[in-house]
């Protein structure tokens, strides 16, 4: 089956959400000139976006990151997210946890990355989406278009320091 390439409307709640993301992380700075500001959002590429919703995140027609057992896509998913975060020099992590309505896999993953601020450390902005889809979905509105958004703005914002 030929892969089909995701809607217009995912690489629109991808874009919308990018911005949001980097807003979040805007206010977590010290009072940035407008410029900078400018600069940050003017990084933010539909390319890239649509690279990792098309390439990074198995969300073509005939893939499947649907309800457990999960199968290679979902983990290769995941796998592909932590690489990301790592190769931008995020502290990146899988954090396990447990859910037991889907035996015999309980144990599922969350990935985690972290760019603590400079300042207040301890203030912490969350930017975050699943990887997982509805079951026979190849996962591209759910939630496949906020990955990739998380994805971009982690490749955006991680190259400044921020005070939280």
């Amino acid at each position: 089956m030929p892969q089909q390439q995701c809607s217009f409307a995912s690489r629109r709640i991808g874009s919308a959400a990018i911005v949001a993301c980097t807003l979040l992380a805007i206010g977590a700075a010290r009072p940035a000139p407008a410029d900078v500001i400018g600069d940050i959002v003017d990084q933010v590429s539909q390319a890239n976006y649509i690279y990792y919703l098309e390439d990074l995140l198995y969300t073509h027609e005939g893939d499947t990151r649907g309800l457990p057992p999960y199968d290679d896509d979902h983990d290769a998913a995941r796998d592909n997210i932590l690489a990301l975060f790592t190769d931008l020099g995020l502290e990146a992590t899988l954090d396990p946890f447990q859910y037991s309505p889907f035996p015999p896999r309980d144990t599922f993953y969350n990935v985690v990355a972290v760019k603590e601020g400079l300042v207040r450390p301890d203030e912490i902005y969350v930017c975050g989406a699943h990887y997982d889809s509805v079951d026979q979905s190849p996962g591209a509105d759910d939630n496949g278009s906020g990955v990739a958004a998380v994805m971009e703005a982690a490749r955006v914002l991680s190259q400044y320091d921020f005070e939280a």
